[in-house]
């Protein structure tokens, strides 16, 4: 039986995922930053002994510090500490006890925010926007480094936004306001985002750790859904799902360029207005698994 090892695991992604190996028959422990169960690993420990990894098989790294628009302060610091640091000291203790493959929850940030007329694939140029954005690319770039000449099989998973039971973040905050009928002017944008549902995620994950992780070029696997949506379906599923009727009005393209020009509502502006699309074609190849659940409005 496989052993596995989560980190994050009280997280979305991670409680997600923990839940949907445990039913696959796969032997899971988890790993928490303070006590109440599994194995206590902080961001602050330089140094993990390789002992208390021996005796897994693979550890899927999704603890992270993670990109929240209210926190736009957070110090550069923490996010290098919590998300290139611990991953790179964890990896190293890893490769140290024989682990044999190490999953990384990356994020498609690293590529850019937004597309244009092409989706990201397997050959875009990274072009990270934001502190988070960084943090992840710097951890893919060490990580590789950690594992080389070791004999531990790297994955790197970039995944755009995920949705699922208990998302949290920017589709939460969707969510709360559709469960309440506020109507968005939202009629009028066209736009196209490929998201990532849970149970693709874990499905994929899963299938990395059967696998072995062993698929040669490319050790990173661009993750999502296969077809995009825009943000009005979006909010207009989320709507029906808490059974209220959406209103979305339509207003000028040209107010919302004006909205966005106002300090502090770019970001804003730029994800509901915005592309971005993610072509998996790379991965599907690479690995001989795609989505089996179509999209967050079908």
């Amino acid at each position: 039986m496989i052993r596995v090892l989560i980190t994050g695991a009280s997280g979305f992604i991670g409680n997600a995922l923990t839940q949907h190996l445990a039913s696959a028959g796969v032997l899971v422990s988890t790993s928490s930053r303070n006590a109440g169960g599994g194995l206590q690993l902080s961001p602050e420990v330089e140094f993990f002994d390789p002992r208390l990894f021996a005796h897994f098989d693979v550890v899927v790294h999704c603890a992270a510090r993670v990109h929240q628009m209210k926190r736009q302060g957070q110090s550069d610091m923490l996010y290098y500490r919590d998300n290139v640091l611990f991953p790179r000291n964890l990896a190293a203790a890893c490769a140290k006890a024989g682990v044999k493959h190490f999953v990384f929850i990356s994020s498609i940030k690293v590529l850019g925010d937004s597309t244009g007329v092409a989706p990201f694939n397997a050959v875009s140029v990274p072009n990270p926007q934001d502190c988070y954005a960084r943090s992840k690319l710097m951890a893919e770039n060490v990580l590789r480094e950690c594992v080389r000449d070791s004999g531990m099989a790297l994955s790197i998973v970039r995944i755009p936004l995920v949705y699922g039971p208990e998302a949290k973040g920017n589709l939460a905050a969707l969510g709360r306001m559709a469960s309440r009928g506020v109507p968005l002017p939202l009629g009028g944008i066209r736009n196209r985002r490929n998201l990532l549902g849970m149970s693709n995620l874990c499905e994929f994950i899963t299938h990395l750790i059967v696998r072995g992780g062993r698929f040669g070029c490319p050790e990173v696997f661009l993750l999502a859904d296969e077809r995009p949506v825009s943000t009005p379906e979006v909010y207009t599923y989320l709507g029906k799902r808490c059974g209220k009727r959406i209103y979305l009005p339509e207003v000028p393209s040209i107010l919302w360029r004006l909205i966005g020009k106002v300090p502090g509502f770019r970001p804003i502006v730029d994800r509901l207005t915005g592309n971005l699309e993610v072509d998996i074609s790379e991965t599907i190849r690479a690995t001989e698994w795609s989505p089996r659940h179509e999209s967050l409005t079908d």
